[in-house]
């Protein structure tokens, strides 16, 4: 009886064991296998296909920040472009128009355009003025404290901080791009090759300078706001009074300088119209004049003859 008991309890250790080592040995040959596989797909991949993959990365990195860029200008410093249009009435344009430059001197801030104007009612100018973005509204209230008769303004404001993120992204991703195609220029062998990072690299680097371009035109607005300003100062009766007669007299002397003129051309006209008929008389005077003399002869003998036939 002992002996068959040893006997079960061995088979049952023989039977455990081998279960044993076909678990293990199944799990070993599936990570062989997955190990394997792994190894095949990389060794297959040709030199190509690697590096059509590693240059499409940041093409994908681009169209995901495209996508994200409004929730990265969440948390961005909000870029603001601010314009503003101001129409002020004053009593001495003159005097106004050194307070302007004084102020747009103290302000760091520059004149971009100015135009004047005078009609018979009213003088004045009108300007733009580039203004530091910390200092547009400082500068708004200073041109109230110059105390204008009338004065009407309008403000807006353009939130460009998407378009400037976007934009960053963007530029990222495509110098991501050059880095590599100047890499793969170096290690190019081939002259197709070469040529063809040497076209795509041309065509990106000229993509990165629109980029820049735009960014330096989004800065620039952003630091500096724009103000148009229209300053005029109505003219009183005497001075509308003295303009209109100056305007008369301007009219008349006009309206005389005209009648000379048209004398002048019909004079001259009129001689140039002899001079041309000049040539035309002379021929006809050349041909006139001997047959007339010639007429005048023949007359005179027909008379001579009559006259000796009557006193026959």
């Amino acid at each position: 009886m002992l002996w068959k008991k040893n006997k079960k309890s061995s088979l049952t250790m023989v039977v455990v064991l081998s279960f044993a080592f076909l678990f293990l040995g199944c799990g070993e040959a599936d990570e062989y296998a997955t190990e394997g596989n792994d190894s095949m797909e990389y060794d297959t991949q040709s030199e190509e296909a690697k590096v059509e993959l590693t240059f499409n990365e940041p093409m994908s990195s681009e169209k995901e920040n495209e996508s994200t860029g409004t929730e990265y200008a969440e948390g961005f410093n909000r870029k603001i472009i601010y314009n503003g249009q101001v129409n002020m009435e004053v009593k001495d344009f003159a005097a106004i128009q050194t307070k302007i430059r004084d102020l747009t001197h103290l302000s760091n801030a520059y004149i971009l355009h100015f135009s004047e104007e005078e009609t018979s009612y009213e003088v004045g100018g009108n300007y733009t003025i580039k203004v530091p973005a910390q200092g547009f509204h400082s500068f708004l209230d200073s041109l109230e404290k110059m105390e204008p008769i009338y004065m009407q303004k309008s403000l807006t404001g353009k939130d460009v901080t998407e378009e400037y993120v976007d934009l960053a992204s963007r530029l990222s991703a495509k110098q991501v791009v050059e880095s590599r195609l100047l890499a793969f220029m170096e290690s190019a062998q081939e002259t197709d090759a070469l040529v063809e990072f040497s076209n795509e690299l041309e065509r990106v680097q000229g993509e990165i300078e629109v980029i820049k371009g735009r960014l330096r035109y989004l800065d620039s607005n952003v630091s500096f706001s724009t103000i148009d300003l229209r300053v005029y100062e109505m003219l009183d009766d005497q001075a509308t009074k003295r303009t209109e007669d100056e305007s008369l007299l301007e009219r008349a002397s006009d309206a005389m300088k005209d009648s000379f003129s048209f004398l002048s051309q019909l004079f001259q006209g009129i001689f140039v119209f002899i001079a041309g008929a000049i040539p035309i008389i002379i021929l006809l005077a050349l041909v006139a004049v001997p047959t007339w003399i010639i007429s005048m002869r023949t007359i005179k003998t027909s008379r001579q003859q009559k006259k000796t036939n009557n006193k026959s």
